[in-house]
């Protein structure tokens, strides 16, 4: 702008009283302008000379002074309205937007913790959510969760929970468990062994029924009483060896004293199960996906040691009944040697996880037949092939199952792994897919979707906030950038505009993405992560992409078209923007058709798909903020302008994504959580997963009826 133009000086002048509002201003002095040129024009039609047609012009408008004032008292009101609409554009929209990108990712910071603890489990020898996990609960809920935190040892601290309730057999169960843990015949900083033989003799005074303590008591005595070394199979003999010697005979005769008191007992519970559930019971009901974390961190950091020892009685038992044998005690022996059954079958009746149920087969299965053995040395053949029978009969359930393992159809197995929600999916190898054709895989399944859309939301919401804070640094590089006549202005489109904007850049691609992601058929939901997870992360990147890039291209049309009517000198529009809304239709349509194996190898082209989608979330604000900062100097107002104008749409947009979509798949995720029952702290069925939870809930009822049929016949 020429400072010694009359005209400009003239407008200069009589809008004075608008400078605290430049768009304004501006659009005020384009119209005096256009006014004080039409009559100049006028002028010089009746054949007046160019300076005197300018100057009778600017004199006819009036004294620059009083159209200042009419001016200033004419547009006051609209002054007003204008200024506390910037003002909201800057303080409210613009930290709502940063308050709503602090709640979404808020719960992936979350989400990440928890998944870390899971990861990390075994150093604190309890299974635990993150310590975020246990903030906020109340102190006698910690104090059930985690003991008292000031003793030095696990055992110590869960032993406190037991002194606070004395008579609980559970809570005993639980601090001998831990007090097993950390006991070793050869460790100097554990417990001693007579520690642990008067607090297992307090368990026998507290539960005299349990089978437990004196079986625990009877591995512990063996521990000291002898040694048995398995070595592998000798070249042309295909049966393992052992070495089995005795140091302590008077202490070992003791220990299978304790064997034979604890196999009579009517039962053997640990109270794992019982106790896990009282903590998840404790815990605050499940919501998110991290709250169900937290509760497999639980369950898969609960502490099974007496699994080994009771199958180390196991082995020891013929061992021993041969000692027996040998030293003229055969009734004796032959009592030891029937142990293996009422310790399998017990085992099993407590089980609650799968390891403990194999444990219990393996006892089954081992321990009868090294005993079956042993009888037939004793002259007692008939006992031990009744002995086989019967063990046969009760390991046929776990055997069925494993044969089922091995002979299921692998085409349905890769099907249901493909079907199957990451978890599931990976539990197929070890679980076997019959156990998975008995549960509704979708619920797993759809919430791994409904997490990984709230994690797209967050993305989306980042990006947009990415791209505004682009537009700050544009907007202020301009703002100090030399020979550039003003600072960049704030233009707010009008109310229908911005409406349009918000309406056709976000809300309409969010509810065209729902369509065809709930209703279409065509998304590919019935598939897993783990199959088409790429598919998915890319359509979210997409979706990202599209909203960002409608938001940004329509504010800047709207802002273009009022820089042109205020008379900023406007660049030729960018080449760039058609090649890319091509390449995003290209990329939808090519999530359209893909919907299996993809070119390449499924891990190659996996990659590139999350590759493109990720090069997409970074390549956009890197090349929109980029073309705001490199224009030429002359057009540096309208950059500025454009830059600092688009923040409260970019802003807007970002409340409007996670205003909406978060909030919907908060509680379609909560929805999904409160509909898992193996971690929420029923007795009936509790387990690592629904899966393992089924499974071993199956193989105990078909134990307990097998070990209720009479024995039989060889």
């Amino acid at each position: 702008m020429d400072a010694t133009d009359p005209i400009y000086r003239f407008t200069e002048a009589v809008t004075s009283e608008l400078k605290d509002d430049a768009e304004l201003r501006l659009d005020v002095s384009a119209e005096v302008r256009s006014h004080i040129e039409e009559a100049a024009a006028a002028l010089r039609a009746e054949g007046k000379g160019e300076a005197e047609s300018l100057e009778l012009a600017l004199k006819a408008f009036g004294s620059p002074a009083e159209v200042a004032g009419a001016l200033g008292a004419a547009n006051r009101r609209r002054m007003r309205l204008r200024a506390l609409a910037r003002l909201a554009a800057r303080a409210v929209l613009v930290p709502a937007a940063l308050v709503v990108a602090l709640v979404v990712c808020r719960r992936h910071v979350r989400l990440v913790g928890e998944a870390g603890a899971w990861l990390s489990l075994g150093s604190s020898g309890v299974g635990s959510p993150s310590g975020g996990g246990s903030r906020g609960l109340a102190e006698e809920t910690r104090f059930l969760l985690h003991g008292d935190e000031s003793r030095p040892t696990q055992a110590g601290r869960q032993r406190a929970i037991w002194q606070a309730h004395p008579e609980n057999k559970v809570y005993f169960g639980n601090y001998v468990t831990h007090l097993v843990q950390e006991y070793s015949a050869e460790s100097e900083g554990g417990p001693s062994l007579e520690m642990m033989e008067e607090e297992l003799g307090q368990g026998e005074g507290l539960d005299p029924e349990n089978g437990r303590y004196p079986l625990l008591l009877a591995s512990l005595w063996a521990e000291r009483a002898c040694t048995l070394e398995e070595r592998e199979a000798e070249e042309g003999n295909g049966e393992p060896q052992a070495a089995f010697a005795v140091k302590d005979r008077a202490l070992l005769g003791r220990a299978m004293a304790k064997v034979l008191e604890g196999a009579e007992k009517p039962y053997l519970r640990t109270y794992s199960k019982e106790m896990l559930c009282e903590r998840l019971r404790a815990l605050p009901p499940a919501r998110r996906l991290e709250d169900q974390i937290g509760r497999v961190a639980w369950a898969a950091g609960t502490l099974l040691p007496d699994c080994a020892r009771h199958r180390h009685l196991a082995k020891l038992i013929p061992h021993c009944a041969a000692l027996l044998a040998s030293e003229g005690k055969a009734a004796e022996a032959e009592a030891l040697l029937g142990a293996w059954e009422p310790l399998g079958v017990k085992m099993g009746e407590d089980a609650f996880t799968l390891v403990e149920i194999l444990v219990a087969g393996a006892v089954i299965q081992a321990g009868s037949e090294a005993s079956a053995t042993e009888l037939e040395k004793l002259g007692r053949g008939e006992r031990a092939a009744a002995m086989r029978a019967r063990a046969k009969q009760l390991a046929a359930p776990l055997e069925a199952w494993k044969a089922g393992r091995k002979t299921f159809d692998h085409d349905q197995e890769r099907r249901l792994i493909q079907e199957a929600g990451v978890l599931d999916g990976m539990l197929v190898p070890a679980i076997g897919a019959d156990t998975l054709k008995e549960i509704d895989l979708d619920r797993g399944r759809t919430l791994e979707q409904t997490v990984v859309e709230d994690l797209g939301v967050t993305v989306c919401v980042l990006m947009l906030l990415a791209v505004a804070l682009g537009g700050l640094v544009a907007a202020l590089r301009w703002r100090w950038a030399r020979g550039v006549p003003a600072a960049p202005l704030l233009v707010l489109p009008g109310w229908r505009t911005s409406v349009r904007i918000l309406a056709l850049g976000t809300i309409v691609p969010l509810g065209v993405f729902y369509v065809y992601t709930r209703w279409s058929g065509l998304a590919g939901r019935e598939y897993s992560l783990g199959f088409l997870g790429h598919r998915f992360g890319l359509e979210l990147c997409l979706l990202a992409t599209t909203i960002v890039g409608l938001t940004v291209a329509m504010t800047t049309s709207a802002v273009r078209r009022r820089c042109d009517e205020l008379g900023l000198e406007v660049p030729p529009r960018s080449r760039w923007a058609p090649p890319l809304w091509g390449a995003l239709a290209v990329l939808w349509v090519l999530c359209l058709v893909q919907r299996g194996q993809i070119p390449l190898g499924h891990n190659l082209g996996a990659m590139a798909y999350l590759w493109v989608g990720g090069m997409l979330v970074v390549l956009l604000p890197v090349m929109v903020v980029a073309r705001w900062l490199t224009g030429r100097r002359e057009h540096g107002l309208y950059l500025g302008t454009i830059a600092r104008s688009v923040i409260p749409a970019l802003a807007a947009a970002a409340i409007l994504v996670g205003g909406l979509a978060h909030p919907y798949l908060g509680e379609a995720e909560a929805r999904l959580v409160a509909q898992e029952t193996t971690l929420s702290g029923r007795d009936d069925l509790v387990g690592f997963t629904r899966v393992e939870a089924l499974l071993v809930d199956r193989l105990k009822r078909q134990l307990a009826e097998a070990a209720a049929q009479p024995p039989s016949t060889p």
